[in-house]
């Protein structure tokens, strides 16, 4: 029930575009901002200030309202390449959470993965 309610909150918040998600694909594809996994979420959004705040608020009610408390040590941020290096690193301490590599998994797999997705599967059978 409490992820239920967290979701609405970021579809509403992707929206209004104060937490605003990344399109998949280009054109006219929608943005996603989260997706969920039992009790694990992924968070997208971009690296601006203004949807870094917006998302720890709807974090901090979430807390507050549910009582559940994030794991920062289970947690992590990654940034494109585009993203200014110094701006990365502000983000990760303002967030206070670890970065994640180009070698996350998930579960057995790859978060990210390059040109060569042959290569970033090839240990699941």
């Amino acid at each position: 029930m409490a992820m239920k309610l967290f979701s609405r909150h970021l579809s509403k918040s992707n929206e209004d575009t104060t937490v605003i998600g990344i399109k998949v694909s280009g054109g006219n594809s929608p943005a996603i901002n989260h997706l969920f996994f039992a009790d694990d979420c992924l968070i997208f959004t971009q690296a601006s200030l203004s949807s870094v705040n917006n998302l720890l608020q709807l974090l901090q009610e979430f807390i507050s309202q549910f009582g559940q408390v994030i794991n920062s040590d289970k947690s992590s941020v990654y940034f494109s390449k585009s993203v200014n290096p110094e701006v990365a690193s502000a983000f990760t301490h303002f967030l206070g959470i670890k970065t994640m590599n180009a070698k996350g998994m998930y579960l057995g797999s790859p978060l990210i993965f390059g040109y060569y997705k042959q290569e970033s599967f090839k240990d699941i059978k």
